[in-house]
């Protein structure tokens, strides 16, 4: 997906014209704990939910444009693990 960067001027908006504003944990630091945090918490997710074949790989390309196509994805995978085990969730 490409960047959402204004294209005439970096501070202002295409279509307005008004100033952009930044948020106060816009930076770098914070980025790079919120890594820290994925790495510690989701990240071994990934390993539980592939040992047991249910994880399902999604490379979004157009971003907004890839929603439907990923959300049917996950509404069918959804779908299969209700129907396998309805007597479990009523």
């Amino acid at each position: 997906m490409k960047a959402m960067l204004p294209k005439n001027n970096i501070d202002k908006c295409d279509k307005c014209n008004l100033k952009l504003k930044k948020r106060d944990d816009d930076n770098e630091d914070t980025i790079l704990e919120r890594l820290v945090i994925y790495k510690k918490t989701s990240e071994p997710l990934f390993e539980f939910y592939k040992n047991r074949n249910v994880l399902e790989s999604i490379e979004p390309k157009k971003g907004v444009d890839d929603y439907y196509k990923i959300k049917n994805l996950v509404f069918s995978k959804l779908n299969l693990i209700n129907d396998k085990h309805k007597e479990y969730i009523g």
